[in-house]
């Protein structure tokens, strides 16, 4: 809600605002996360499973959406949205 707030009163500066939820990206903090203890990480299963069901974003693929995004943003209509 903050984000479509400030993005309508912003609507009339030459600025553009997002809220992107680029989903589980598989970096290193996701190879920390699959080799945590349990008991400090109770949802460590559910992490191990995505990384098996491939079921984590590439960072590249994510960037390049970034990238889209900050090059075309009057393209983007949608002020909240996923990648």
């Amino acid at each position: 809600m903050a984000t479509r707030v400030a993005a309508e009163e912003n609507a009339d500066k030459q600025c553009k605002i997002f809220a992107i939820a680029p989903g589980i990206v598989d970096t290193e903090m996701q190879d920390a996360i699959r080799e945590a203890d349990s008991s400090h990480f109770p949802r460590l299963e559910e992490f191990k499973t995505f990384k098996k069901e491939n079921k984590l974003k590439d960072p590249e693929e994510v960037a390049r959406a970034y990238v889209r995004i900050l090059e075309r943003p009057d393209h983007f209509t949608e002020v909240i949205f996923a990648v």
